[in-house]
């Protein structure tokens, strides 16, 4: 009984024992356990605004960052849809432009003669319609009758554009002369402040020999229109070089051009020395150059005082003279003389 006994005492404290070795073992287990799905939510909650952040923040994201001000979201696709609305509406209303005007016939123009109401409502109806526009280039470029080409070239340069300054530049460097020389009519038309016309006839000053190009080219600068003062000094750099041209009628041309470009009297020399120019038309050029001329010199009034007083001179050489005088700041004395030049000049003898 006594060791019956015993045995359940020992056995009671064996269990005891045994729970007490596993609570020790497993409960650190536990605690990690549950420490570590502690810091995985911990670090989840952490993680996940950034990975949304960055989401917005990405160029590849599907949603753009809002604007904090204005709240507006804008995307790239909204961009190019107002852009192309914006293309239709232009687009359309072009094409309600031309609707407005009653079809035309390219091959018929340049036939008959149009009273100017009709002729810039053509021109209006060209500007607006590319595919008229390339029609009637069209019928330039085949065109072999002198006087329609001449009428169409003259309605394309009222029309104006980059592809009628290629035309115009077809015709120039054509190789012959009467398309040539409706060509320069062409770009004298388009030239003014067009800085593509202007470069070929910058070419054709510089390359050009025969007198009767050089003429045509030079007057298609008599308008030089709004340019800067960079352009303007190359123009008149390149005009003047032909002032002491072999051919009078260049020199004659090339001072009345250079009058136009040169505004600074930088060539007031040039252009007065032309008034002793052996050549009566070279002298006549030189003297109305000079009517309204900015830059005076007493050399000058002295100048153009002997050219009004010559009774040998040609009369409208004189007049020219007289005429450029009156605009110029002259003593009382040289008024007298120029008035007398001009009393003479006006008598009838009989």
């Amino acid at each position: 009984m006594r060791r019956t006994q015993l045995f359940a005492l020992a056995g009671v404290c064996a269990l005891v024992a045994a729970m007490g070795v596993w609570q020790f073992l497993w409960k650190p287990t536990i605690e990690s356990s549950a420490s570590s799905e502690q810091r995985s939510v911990d670090a989840s909650s952490v993680v996940e605004p950034l990975i949304n952040s960055a989401e917005k923040l990405s160029p590849f994201s599907v949603t753009q960052p809002e604007t904090a001000e204005s709240g507006v979201v804008t995307s790239t696709q909204d961009s190019l849809s107002l852009e192309s609305a914006q293309s239709a509406n232009d687009s359309d209303l072009n094409q309600n432009a031309i609707q407005s005007f009653e079809p035309v016939d390219v091959t018929t123009l340049g036939r008959e003669e149009l009273d100017d109401a009709a002729f810039e409502k053509l021109v209006a109806h060209i500007q607006a319609d590319p595919q008229l526009l390339q029609q009637l280039i069209d019928e330039l470029r085949q065109e072999t009758d002198p006087v329609r080409l001449a009428a169409l070239a003259n309605l394309l340069g009222e029309v104006g554009g980059p592809e009628v300054t290629l035309s115009a530049s077809e015709l120039v460097f054509s190789g012959d002369p009467e398309s040539r020389r409706i060509g320069l009519d062409l770009l004298q038309a388009i030239q003014p402040g067009n800085a593509e016309a202007r470069d070929i006839a910058t070419t054709l000053l510089a390359t050009e020999v025969d007198p009767t190009v050089l003429v045509n080219t030079l007057t298609t600068l008599a308008r030089p229109g709004a340019v800067d003062d960079s352009t303007r000094q190359f123009m008149s750099d390149q005009v003047a070089f032909l002032a002491d041209h072999e051919s009078e009628k260049v020199r004659s041309i090339s001072l009345n051009i250079l009058s136009r470009w040169s505004t600074d009297g930088q060539y007031t020399d040039v252009i007065s020395n032309g008034l002793s120019d052996p050549a009566t038309r070279v002298r006549k050029s030189a003297a109305y150059a000079l009517v309204g001329h900015e830059n005076v010199s007493q050399n000058l009034i002295d100048s153009l005082l002997v050219v009004a007083a010559n009774t040998d001179e040609n009369k409208r050489v004189r007049r020219g003279a007289i005429l450029a005088l009156k605009g110029m700041p002259i003593s009382d004395y040289e008024r007298e003389q120029l008035m007398a030049a001009e009393l003479e000049l006006n008598t009838i003898r009989r």
